[in-house]
Parts: C-alpha cells; sequence; structure tokens
C-alpha cells in the first residue's frame, strides 16, 4: 500500500467542495478537510474490483468518483474532501464496493468539517455487511450497525487508518518510508509525496496520456494536459483522453458536444470533416 496512491483519479473543484488527492505540509494549518478511507476484508479483484465514493453537500449537489482495484495493494483506497466555503455541514457520504459494475457493499455517513482541521473518516466496506439491514438512521460498519451520522472524527496524521485499527504497514511507518522521515529508501533529496518519478514507492513512475504527471501526497496526478487535450471524464488512469480536436462530445473543450449526426474537425462541429 502506498499513501494516497490507491485510488488514482482527480476530480476538479467544484462549487463548495472539492474531491482532492490530500494536502500539502504547508497548507495543513489552514486547509478544512476530511480524508475518507476505505479498506475492505473482501478479495480484490475476485470478489471487489472498484470502490465508489459519494459525496451529497447540503445544498444537494453530488459528486462522484470511481477508483478501479486491480489487486491488495490498491487498498485503502482514500479521497480527500476539501471545504473551500459555503456550511460545513452536514454531508452524505456513501461508499460503495463493486464487482464487474455491480454493488456488492456500501456504507453511509453523515459528517460535517471543523474548520482548519484536517480529519480522518474511516469508511470501511466489510463482508459481514452484504446483504445487512440496519434500522433508520443507521449503517453497516466492520462493528454492526452504527449511527450514519459521526462525530469525534481523529485529526488526520498522513497514515490512513486500516480496517483492524493499523495505521499505514504493521511497523506504524507509511511504505517506503523505512525510517519515517518522509523520503523512503531512495535518499533524503527524493520526497514520495510530491516526485512523479517516484510517487507513493522508489522508482514508481507516474505516466499521463497526452499530458504531464504529478504526485501529490503520494499519488499520482496530472500536472497538465497538452494542446488540444484535455482530461474530460476526470480519471487520472487514461490521462488526457480527449481529443477537442476531434471528440464529437468534447469539441474544443469539455462536455461541448455536437448534435447527433455530427463530427468534431478542428474544434468545430460540421456535418463532415
Amino acid at each position: 500500500m502506498a499513501l494516497m496512491r490507491s485510488l488514482r483519479y482527480w476530480v476538479r473543484p467544484i462549487a463548495v467542495l472539492a474531491l482532492l488527492a490530500a494536502f500539502t505540509a504547508c497548507q495543513k494549518e489552514e486547509r478544512t478537510e476530511v480524508v475518507v478511507v476505505v479498506d475492505s476484508d473482501y478479495a480484490v479483484p475476485t470478489e471487489l474490483d472498484a470502490v465508489v465514493v459519494e459525496v451529497v453537500d447540503p445544498d444537494g449537489g453530488l459528486q462522484r468518483s470511481i477508483g478501479n482495484l486491480a489487486g491488495p495493494e490498491d487498498l485503502p483506497a482514500m479521497v480527500g474532501l476539501v471545504h473551500e466555503g459555503g456550511p460545513l455541514g452536514p454531508y452524505e457520504i456513501v461508499a460503495v464496493g463493486r464487482l464487474a459494475g455491480e454493488s456488492v457493499v456500501s456504507r453511509r455517513a453523515l459528517f460535517t468539517f471543523i474548520e482548519r482541521q484536517i480529519l480522518s473518516l474511516p469508511m470501511h466496506l466489510v463482508r459481514s455487511c452484504e446483504g445487512e439491514t440496519c434500522p433508520t438512521g443507521q449503517t453497516c460498519t466492520e462493528d454492526g450497525c452504527a449511527d450514519e451520522e459521526v462525530s469525534g472524527l481523529r485529526v488526520w496524521s498522513g497514515s490512513p487508518e486500516r480496517l483492524g485499527g493499523g495505521d499505514g504497514d504493521a511497523d506504524g511507518d507509511v511504505d517506503g518510508d523505512v525510517d519515517g522521515d518522509g523520503d523512503g529508501d531512495c535518499g533524503p533529496e527524493i520526497d514520495l509525496q510530491t516526485d512523479p518519478e517516484n510517487c507513493g514507492e522508489c522508482g514508481y513512475a507516474c505516466e499521463v496520456a497526452n499530458g504531464t504527471p504529478g504526485c501529490e501526497a503520494g499519488a499520482c496526478t496530472i500536472d497538465s494536459c497538452n494542446e488540444g487535450f484535455d482530461n474530460c471524464n476526470f480519471n487520472v488512469d487514461d490521462g488526457c483522453e480527449a481529443d477537442l480536436s476531434s471528440d464529437a462530445a468534447n469539441c474544443n473543450g469539455c462536455g461541448l458536444s455536437c448534435r447527433a449526426g455530427r463530427v468534431c474537425c478542428d474544434g468545430e462541429c460540421a456535418d463532415s470533416c
């Protein structure tokens, strides 16, 4: 497991809430954030192959992201919820474990941000909750049915809270950081949290199709897209997938679709090229 590496997507900031990878040290004191941690006792990818995180703000706005799980190293999956104004809560969050596009298990929570604090919210998905029905106002957790409304969240330590109560690895360090100083065994000049050539672990290089990779808190991100391309599906895995000069669904800009039967030629909708 590599910190903040496992759920590889980047959702652009919109409205009040931005779904971001994590925080930088210089922002820590000023940031209002909740880091959601999803671990599971299901086998990956044979029993779970994706995690879906949905967040509904107090005004009813919905944001959703999907992280694919290729193997056990992709757990825990994590996403930071960064508050950028407006009411602090309540926010509704649902974590869903999927297999082949079908929902296997889910969990729900209601929470409120605390100004200028970065908190941790475990949303672990366990097999004992599969098919379990809890009373109204409760959700199934690793400890059985519990209130959906959560309070007293732990301050985010920089290490995810694993299923069973552990943080990071068994020795208390984040993967790749053998001495606890944040640089892993790559040497003191390498920062595993920000170096796209060593992102999350030594030698793990981020790659972005049609763009330039970045690394934030040990997670691969898209730093920028090449001219004429964009990340219109907000998915890091396929990079800047949209060719704005020829994509009829994103003609000269994300979401600018041509009418049915028309094509995109050099960034303009036309009957034919």
